[in-house]
This record gives C-alpha cells, sequence and structure tokens, in this order.
C-alpha cells in the first residue's frame, strides 16, 4: 500500500511546521480524503475497467485509519528513526530496527526507481552493442583495405635520403622531323663486256683473290695452243660465281700502282691473251677511264707512279722475268699513238708497254708485254666509232720495236 499523495499535505498547517526535519509526517486530517493504491485494489480497478489502467481508490481519513489498523499477512517495515544523529549514537554501531506493527503503504516515488534504472541499463546495452558493431565493421573494412593495396617496400637507404630538389628542366624545342634519307642505290651486278671486238676464244677462271691464284690462272690459260696473233679474252670470278672488279684485281696484282689506279677507272676491265709469234702467249690489260675534267693532269701523273714500280710491273709477264739492271723507260708510237715502254728480255719479246687512246668522250689505257700485242690491240681500238688518238706531251716519234 502506498500514499499516492503525500504532497497534499497543507504546507501551512502549524503541526507540521513544529516537526523536527527527518520524522515521520503526521496522518492527514479525519475530514481529508486520501487516494491509495495497492496490488488488491489494482487487479480489481482492471476487472472492472475490463483492463485499463489501475485508478486509485479514494478513502477518507477514517477508512485510512482503519486501514493502519487492519492486521497485514506482508511483513511490515517501520523506518530507522530520522532523529538528528549524536555523538552517542556515531560510537555505537547501528543495531537494525525491528518491524512495528505499523503497515506502511510503498509510495509511487521507491517503485519508479527500478523502472527508470532499467530503462537506463537497456539504453546503456543498445548503444554498447551498437558501438561494438561500429567497431567491428570499420576493423573489416581497415583489414579489406589493407589486404587490397600491395605493401611497398621502402629499403632503410630510401628512408634514410633526404629529399633532393631535382633541377628545372628547360622547355625543349619540338624536334623537327628526320629528313628522309635518299635510300641507296645498289649497283647492278657486274657484266663483264669486253673491248676485243670478236677474240678467237674466252675463258673464265675462278680465283681467291690474291697474287698467286691470279698468276696461276693467267699461267692455265696460256698453255692452250692457238695460232699465232689469235686472241683469248680472260675474266675472273670468285668462288660464288662473283665477277673480280677492276679494283680488287689491281690490289693483289699492283698494290701500289693499283692504289693510284683503282679510284680512276670503271668498274669492269678487259684481260687478254695475244699469242705472239716470239714467246708464245703474252697477257695484258685495258681500263676504261672515269669522266674527269682534270683527266690528261691525272694521266700525267701516273706516269710516275708507274715507272717507280718495276717489280710490281713484271707481274704482267707470264714466264718469270727479272727486272732490268737498268730501268729506263723510253717513249714510242705505234700506230700514230704515242707509248712508253721498258725491254725485260728482248730475245723473248718481253717488252712492257702502256699508253692511252681516245675513243669519242672516253679514254681508255692500255698495258701490254710485247710490241706485237701493243699493235694488235690499238688496231683492235681504232676499229671502234669517233676514235681518236691521243699523244702524250712527252711522246717522240720514235717506235719501241728495240731499246
Amino acid at each position: 500500500m502506498e500514499y499516492t499523495n503525500p504532497s497534499q499535505i497543507n504546507p501551512q498547517d502549524p503541526n507540521s511546521a513544529s516537526q523536527p526535519t527527518g520524522s515521520v509526517p503526521p496522518p492527514p486530517p479525519q475530514q481529508q480524503q486520501v487516494g491509495i493504491r495497492s496490488m488488491e485494489s489494482d487487479l480489481s480497478s482492471i476487472q472492472e475497467s475490463g483492463g485499463e489502467a489501475p485508478q486509485s481508490q479514494i478513502v477518507s481519513a477514517p477508512e485510512l485509519s482503519a486501514l493502519r489498523e487492519a492486521p497485514s499477512s506482508q511483513p511490515s517495515f517501520t523506518p530507522p528513526s530520522a532523529s538528528s544523529p549524536t555523538p552517542e549514537n556515531l560510537s555505537q554501531p547501528t543495531q537494525p530496527t525491528e518491524p512495528s506493527s505499523f503497515q506502511s503503504a510503498p509510495s509511487s516515488a521507491p517503485e519508479a526507481t527500478p523502472r527508470s534504472f532499467s530503462l537506463k541499463s537497456l539504453l546503456t546495452i543498445i548503444g554498447i552493442l551498437v558501438l561494438v558493431g561500429a567497431v567491428g565493421f570499420g576493423a573489416y573494412y581497415l583489414t579489406t583495405y589493407l589486404k587490397q593495396k600491395p605493401p611497398v617496400n621502402v629499403s632503410e637507404e630510401t628512408q634514410n635520403q633526404l629529399p633532393v630538389a631535382l633541377p628545372e628542366t628547360p622547355p625543349q624545342e619540338p624536334t623537327p622531323p628526320a629528313e628522309e634519307q635518299p635510300a641507296a642505290v645498289e649497283e647492278a651486278p657486274l657484266v663483264h663486256q669486253s673491248l676485243i671486238v670478236s677474240p678467237t676464244k674466252a675463258g673464265v677462271s675462278t680465283v681467291d683473290g690474291s697474287l698467286d691464284s691470279f698468276k696461276k690462272a693467267i699461267k692455265d690459260a696460256s698453255l692452250e695452243k692457238l695460232v699465232v696473233g689469235s686472241t683469248k679474252d680472260l675474266s675472273f670470278v670468285d668462288s660464288s660465281g662473283k665477277l673480280i672488279e677492276s679494283s680488287q684485281f689491281l690490289s693483289a696484282f699492283w698494290p701500289n700502282i693499283g692504289s693510284a689506279l683503282a679510284p680512276l677507272v670503271e668498274r669492269d676491265f678487259t684481260s687478254w691473251l695475244y699469242y705472239d709469234k716470239v714467246g708464245g702467249a703474252k697477257f695484258g690489260l685495258v681500263f676504261t677511264l672515269k669522266d674527269s675534267p682534270s683527266l690528261v693532269e691525272t694521266l700525267k701523273s701516273l706516269v710516275n707512279v708507274v715507272e717507280k714500280n718495276v717489280p710490281e710491273v713484271a707481274n704482267l709477264f707470264v714466264a718469270q722475268v727479272s727486272s732490268p739492271a737498268k730501268v729506263e723507260f723510253k717513249d714510242g708510237q705505234i700506230e700514230g699513238v704515242a707509248v712508253r715502254f721498258l725491254p725485260f728480255d728482248v730475245k723473248s719479246s718481253n717488252v712492257f708497254e702502256y699508253g692511252w687512246y681516245q675513243v669519242g668522250d672516253r679514254y681508255y689505257l692500255i698495258f701490254a708485254t710485247s710490241y706485237n700485242q701493243m699493235v694488235d690491240i690499238i688496231k683492235r681500238i681504232k676499229t671502234l666509232p669517233s676514235s681518236q688518238g691521243v699523244v702524250p706531251p712527252s711522246a717522240t716519234s720514235s717506235t719501241s720495236t728495240n731499246p
């Protein structure tokens, strides 16, 4: 049982003013009505109202006194005295008070305390659950993010390095487009065209590019027996069948003379054998000179190169010859063409002779190893159209038949 409205006690009541602080208030006056609630009254109110909120039971003061005096089956609680503590009471332990015969009804204020505590506990639990859920979600998200991000290995040396200010790169000017270079024109395969019109025979010899291989090929070709005055055109190829050019032949056959002569002549050249009535087959060469404004002056300087390298000149002979004891070139003229000559072996008619002849706008440089061979090749060159002989400035009217 509780008092539903204990605050209705009249504060102006003179009896209430004289009560000490902390004492139990006196009961209401007899004529005052008081609303009380108990479990029994609440059950009865709920049954009568059909389940609505229980209503307080209104009783008058005499009825309240009767209720107090009625015996109760529930244990009663007598609050301790609210009198002011004294030094004697503080020094002595507090003894529990025996329950009094007064049955006080529980007030509405003590019931509100457990209900308020339960609501706060529920809100606290809900708050903790929300916080735990948020922490768990954040941990899951962080773990997933760290797994997806590849680890970056930073060496200790890199960690200890101070940041270095990079130099500013000046703006680069746009690179102009590269000019297209014309494609290199490959030279057409060399095709041999002999300057000897209608030779008696023609042969091809395979060489390895050395002097010995050239001399052996010439020697082997000269062993073939032909009538006097016959000519045999010779050409040389390497092991792959490629035609030997003039520069390759001159570098092996005449190293010193060839270094000065090779830049002046065309790639193709004519080499041939002439069957002389004295001494057998004789070997000779004809080169086509390249066009040059100073060609005549160049040929004059070539004279010194040829005549200072007599040992190389000796390689032109088919048979083995020795250099003359006295090297002295002489001027001559054959068929109106100025030549220069040097005898090696007069008995075998081994005489070195050379000169150049112009056909149209082309010059031909001729080397022969006998007088009769030189006569034969000049006659053949003259049969070409628009032939015109050119006499070297130092030429004389003498001939080269005999020194």
